[in-house]
């Protein structure tokens, strides 16, 4: 229990003379009370900023002490990689609820494996066309990546030429439409237990290992600063290890056709 002369809360400036706490209360002025739907996560950073806040009162001797903050224990969840059925199954419904431009997105986020920031942030006199350059895609500057690293993103020529027609036409749906929308469209489809937007990322990560494409070049392309990262992305699909199962089989069929025939004699047991 602490005695506080002044504390900050809600971008509030609350002063009392010896009040005693015994835990730290949100006002309902607060985001973190006011949305009970925030991620847990989510309540966690905003609780860092008080605990932030809080030591610095206390730096400056504005109170005695600091409360212990209600931080929400989080369980850390697998993200699925979207498979390709359902990214077709995805799209497909989109199209068929007059999202068209929504179900591209999905498309190009599979394939390049952006970040959905990434993607709203570009512009179209970024794209290269195949008039323009031989190899078609476009480069991130590092103000629109999350690690702050330019890179550059190859695309199909085809595709290139439509995502930039629909930046320069104003069609693309903002960051709330395109989680939104996504969001209702498997809540529609059912039986897709898992399935995120950020899946998406999991998935080209994931495709381009069954491909066998070294973990370096899917790290290179997917833009992020540490290979273990890339390591936790790379998740073989159930086709990729029968494939690879089958090879092992095969080879221990062989193993066995040349072996030689062993006769095992019985164990006499001693008396």
């Amino acid at each position: 229990m602490l005695a506080c002369r002044q504390s900050y809360c809600g971008g509030r400036l609350y002063q009392s003379a010896g009040c005693r706490l015994d835990s730290i209360a949100v006002p309902p002025a607060c985001p973190v009370a006011a949305r009970q739907v925030r991620a847990e996560p989510a309540i966690n950073r905003y609780l860092s900023v008080v605990g932030v806040i809080l030591g610095y009162g206390h730096r400056l001797d504005m109170i005695e002490g600091r409360p212990k903050l209600p931080y929400v224990h989080v369980v850390e969840t697998e993200r699925a990689a979207v498979t390709p059925a359902q990214e077709t199954r995805i799209v497909r419904y989109l199209e068929e609820h007059g999202r068209p431009e929504v179900a591209f997105c999905v498309r190009v986020l599979a394939a390049t494996g952006m970040r959905r920031g990434e993607l709203l942030a570009l512009r179209a006199d970024q794209i290269e066309t195949p008039e323009q350059i031989e190899h078609t895609g476009w480069k991130l500057t590092k103000e629109q990546t999350k690690t702050n690293a330019a890179r550059w993103v190859p695309f199909p020529p085809a595709s290139t030429r439509k995502l930039r027609a629909l930046i320069a036409s104003g069609g693309m749906p903002n960051a709330a439409q395109l989680s939104d929308t996504f969001r209702r469209a498997v809540k529609a489809l059912g039986e897709m237990d898992g399935v995120t937007l950020h899946g998406l990322r999991h998935a080209t990560a994931s495709r381009l290992g069954d491909a066998g494409v070294d973990a370096l070049i899917i790290s290179k392309l997917l833009g992020h600063s540490s290979g273990l990262m890339t390591e936790r992305y790379v998740k073989p699909s159930e086709e990729y290890l029968f494939q690879v199962a089958q090879k092992v089989h095969k080879g221990l069929g062989e193993i066995a056709k040349s072996a030689e025939v062993m006769t095992f004699q019985p164990i006499e047991k001693s008396a």
